[in-house]
């Protein structure tokens, strides 16, 4: 193992980052990653007092994350805090008898003077670790509990902020809640077929207002919610209503809190359009000024006398978003005005085109044609009403036939086993085996079928993806929404596609130490195209035309030329699989760049080397010291 001193700070200041925000699986995963790559044990681990929060290097396979822990070493170092080094199987006691780890050093993690977790490194070799090494682990635990320490600091300071914050957001939704239920009553009689599709919109709407949001989202995001809400007022307030939308696209990747911009709109259409006769006009513009993105909203109305809104403060909604604003900003939001950041937006990614030969199976708009070939689809759902809601939605869809029904995994297990099928649509929080885990158990049936998960839960979205999900549906379901999963669906059977395809190519490519540097993936096919996400659009993004990647946390950002986007779904290393054998090069544990888009190799005075590339803010990549030599070999110098 690498225990220099040399890679206790360059650990430090890898994990420091991430550690500040507690002991979480996003945090854990991110240190454990540079851990592994530093020091290069056979294995390094990371766990709480009852389940494994990261694990990387072999061993994988049953020594898994979210789950309890496996070992007994483990529960005994939380027992008793020593610092404890063994060798052999029986020692470590994995239970699993294939398991490949043959020693292990397990170091205590302490936070508030109490034992919060465990740091392990393991080898596969039956060879007992030294004792600089089991020194090197007790120092660098300790300094990663100081980094813990900080943490729990950092986190009561901002309890009370988030606390009031919060509360400030939640006095949105009254309003928003009886305008827009209004608006939809209003049709429930005379256009019935309007009213439920305005239901099914209100929900994921509400939805999104009702979730904790934490930190910022991209103007871009905060506009397509003000859109959506819109949609409503244009509903109710028809032809008296007119809405213009004038942006600069470099203000659209601002970061902006969430939810702040709806109580202003709101404001512009109760005070301007209501009070008004005849039509009346709402402007929302953003721009870049100087340093700062000034976000405007206007309205056409009577307007009020600037003394009497002063002396009350302005409306619930406007001493709401000065509120927010001044607890965020403090000193830089006295008139509603807040510096603006450059932010990613959101993306995750999918294979490219269907190769030659599918379109025959499709017509303008994706769709197959009626009764060209048929899904046989199961529904496994606990609640009979969701399953009654789906039944009646599958029942209109002519490729589609229902073949069974199942309230518990277990049951729909027999059923895949006895029926002919294709395709599952499960729900993820059910009693006993959750969706997730009877979606593992389904792709491993001889006859694996597409999954399509059904859920009122968006934050599973990124594990169902990569467990291999064809599809993932908010409910309530619309037919929309449900008719497109059908046809993605159909796609895949029709091109002959494994099941397990999704939007997250990768799964099942070649990894590990024998898979062949700068081959294609698995299959023959080379990733195309990287699906990015903004607000409810999906867009196509060439993979030429991607500058480079990187990592903070599990978060993945695509960069352009002109934009930013944060990928979806996928890890860093699944997207170097992607995208090996198409001139990307893995230059730092958290930089994936296009060898294409380099513009310049600066030397640093530490032997390494920054990438300047070839996007509008000319970024700076930094090349990790064990790749200063592949780099020189692939540009030859």
């Amino acid at each position: 193992m690498n225990i220099g001193s040399e890679a206790v700070f360059e650990i430090v200041n890898l994990t420091l980052p991430h550690l500040r925000e507690g002991l979480s699986f996003r945090s854990a995963a991110a240190a454990a990653r540079a851990i592994h790559e530093v020091v290069g044990p056979t294995a390094t681990a990371i766990s709480d007092s009852e389940k494994i929060l990261a694990f990387v290097g072999e061993g994988d396979d049953h020594h898994k994350v979210g789950h309890p822990i496996l070992t007994h070493l483990t529960r005994e170092t939380l027992n008793n805090g020593k610092v404890t080094a063994v060798r052999g199987r029986m020692s470590i006691g994995c239970p699993v008898e294939t398991c490949p780890l043959r020693a292990a050093i397990v170091v205590p993690l302490r936070a508030r003077q109490q034992i919060v977790g465990c740091l392990k490194f393991y080898n596969a070799v039956d060879e007992p670790f030294s004792q600089k090494e089991i020194e090197f682990a007790d120092g660098l635990a300790n300094m990663l509990s100081i980094e813990l320490e900080l943490a729990e600091i950092d986190i009561q300071k901002k309890l009370t902020t988030q606390a009031e914050l919060q509360a400030l957001q939640a006095q949105i939704s009254p309003h928003f809640l009886f305008n827009t239920l209004n608006t939809i009553a209003s049709y429930c009689r005379h256009d019935g077929l309007l009213a439920e599709e305005l239901l099914v919109e209100f929900a994921d709407l509400f939805r999104r207002n009702l979730k904790q949001h934490h930190g910022f989202v991209s103007l871009r995001e905060e506009l397509d919610f003000v859109d959506r809400y819109l949609r409503f007022e244009q509903y109710r307030f028809g032809t008296r209503l007119h809405i213009e939308r004038v942006h600069e696209p470099q203000a659209l990747e601002a970061l902006v809190p969430p939810l702040i911009l709806q109580p202003l709109v709101e404001n512009a259409v109760t005070h301007g359009v209501t009070k008004r006769v005849g039509s009346s006009r709402v402007a929302i513009r953003s721009w870049i000024a100087g340093d700062d993105v000034v976000v405007a909203v206007e309205d056409d109305g009577a307007g009020m006398d600037p003394t009497a809104f002063h002396h009350s403060g302005g409306g619930i909604g406007m001493r709401n978003v000065q509120r927010r604003l001044a607890g965020l900003f403090r000193a830089q939001s006295g008139d509603g005005r807040h510096r603006g950041r450059g932010a990613p937006a959101a993306a995750h990614i999918f294979g490219g085109p269907l190769p030659d030969g599918r379109e025959a199976g499709r017509r303008c708009g994706g769709q197959l044609e009626p009764g060209a070939m048929k899904l046989r689809a199961l529904i496994v759902d606990d609640e009979p009403r969701a399953r009654s809601h789906l039944r009646d939605l599958l029942g209109d869809m002519h490729d589609v036939e229902l073949v069974g029904e199942a309230s518990t995994a277990a049951e729909a297990e027999k059923l895949l086993l006895a029926v002919e099928h294709d395709l599952v649509f499960v729900d993820i929080r059910m009693p006993g085996m959750d969706g997730m885990s009877a979606a593992e158990i389904f792709l491993g049936l001889p006859k694996k079928p597409f999954v399509v998960f059904t859920t009122a839960y968006d934050e599973y979205a990124a594990r169902a993806f990569e467990l291999g999900a064809a599809d993932y549906l908010l409910k309530p379901v619309s037919k929309a929404r449900l008719q497109k999963a059908v046809n993605r669906a159909l796609e895949l059977k029709a091109g002959g596609e494994a099941v397990g395809t999704t939007f997250a190519p990768g799964r099942g490519e070649a990894s590990g130490p024998d898979a062949t540097a700068g081959a294609p993936p698995a299959g023959g096919k080379r990733l195309e195209y990287v699906t990015v996400r903004e607000g409810a659009r999906m867009i196509l993004v060439r993979v030429e035309d991607i500058v480079y990647l990187s990592v903070d946390g599990e978060t993945v950002r695509v960069v352009t030329d002109e934009n930013a986007m944060v990928a979806f779904a996928q890890s860093m290393d699944q997207l170097e699989q992607s995208l090996s054998g198409l001139d990307f090069f893995r230059a730092h544990r958290g930089y994936l760049v296009n060898l294409k888009k380099i513009t310049e190799v600066v030397p640093r005075d530490n032997r390494t080397y920054e990438l300047v590339m070839k996007d509008r803010r000319a970024s700076r990549v930094p090349v990790s010291r064990r790749k200063t030599v592949a780099l020189r070999e692939l540009l030859g110098f």
